[in-house]
């Protein structure tokens, strides 16, 4: 287990001897995947909730609209 967690490091990971150039670009690929990330759970959380709710609300104002012959005629 240690030899693969050293191959595992000395792979995939920076060392403090890389140079700025090499953790700025790490960097700035981890920041673009984590926008992205958090628009994407953004637009979930969105979307789960009007999912949830939307639905029920429009078949009580249906319910609402039978019922009253009035709106019916309309």
């Amino acid at each position: 287990m240690l030899e693969l967690r050293e191959w595992y490091k000395s792979t995939h990971s920076i060392s403090p001897l890389a140079s700025a150039l090499d953790m700025t670009e790490i960097m700035e690929a981890y920041w673009h995947l984590a926008s992205k990330r958090y628009i994407d759970n953004c637009c979930t959380a969105a979307d789960s909730h009007l999912l949830s709710n939307l639905p029920p609300l429009i078949q009580d104002k249906m319910y609402e609209l039978l019922r009253d012959d009035e709106q019916l005629k309309v």
